[in-house]
């Protein structure tokens, strides 16, 4: 249990300042990254079934634009992110999440399988795997629409943030309006 003072666990440096030992850090970390209370709502909004996440993928095509280009002739890698954003944003529009809702990439896991040309059609696949209290979890895929081959894979984490720019939790009327999406959308 984490106690209200920390002079039990702090020593004094030659300049006064306290330092917490090294012996007590796991403990500090640990008791940090429990969660302190869980709402009941967002508990009760979870399906029970099939689990969270979407077995489906929400899809999007679209075409490679001449702007999105490298000097080589194929879609920049940075261009990839703008693509996984841009279907992120339609998902959550789909779903019924409040359009000014904020979002900030936590962590983003990207695999280059084959490249984008010119013109060419593509495919983006996307879909909410899981979710927790404050974050949302996507995976991505991009097909090319000619042969079907697969041209990246994507997995990013993306945290919600309230008027401050601090980490909230996810509504639980979000989380009601994306059960109603997966329980009418089985695929």
């Amino acid at each position: 249990m984490l106690h209200t003072s920390l002079a039990h666990i702090t020593t004094q440096t030659p300049a006064g300042l306290a330092v917490v030992s090294r012996r007590w850090w796991p403990s500090l970390v640990r008791s940090c990254r429990q969660p302190l209370w869980r709402p009941a709502a967002a508990v009760n909004a979870k399906l029970n079934d099939s689990g969270k996440g979407m077995n489906w993928f929400f899809e999007l095509e679209q075409e490679v634009r001449e702007y999105e280009l490298n000097q080589f002739g194929v879609v920049n890698n940075a261009v990839y992110f703008n693509f996984c954003e841009y279907g992120t944003f339609k998902l959550l529009d789909e779903i019924g999440f409040d359009p000014h809702i904020k979002l900030a990439v936590y962590e983003v896991t990207i695999k280059f399988i084959s490249p984008l040309k010119r013109k060419e059609k593509y495919l983006l696949k996307l879909r909410i795997r899981d979710y927790s209290i404050t974050r949302l979890y996507f995976e991505y895929q991009i097909v090319k629409l000619t042969n079907h081959e697969l041209v990246m894979k994507t997995a990013s984490t993306v945290v919600l943030l309230n008027e401050r720019m601090r980490p909230s939790q996810i509504p639980p009327s979000m989380i009601i309006k994306y059960n109603h999406l997966i329980n009418s959308n089985t695929r």
